[in-house]
């Protein structure tokens, strides 16, 4: 099992190499597995773009996304 550190870590790389995904001001915590996602975005389908690759980080199991 991967630990929380790990899951974000993962999360935080796969954020900040998509082409594209301004991830500048995007924040994410990781506590049990599960990612909260805050911060600002400049559309809905960057929100949406950012949410997917999250989720398919290995040890991810669930997700809370408050990115506006």
């Amino acid at each position: 099992m991967r630990t929380d550190l790990d899951i974000a870590i993962d999360c935080a790389d796969r954020l900040h190499s998509t082409a594209g995904l301004d991830d500048q001001d995007i924040a994410l915590k990781v506590i049990d597995g599960v990612v909260l996602l805050t911060g600002i975005v400049r559309s809905d389908p960057e929100r949406a773009q950012a949410e997917q690759i999250v989720k398919k980080a290995l040890g991810v199991i669930g997700l809370t996304n408050c990115l506006t």
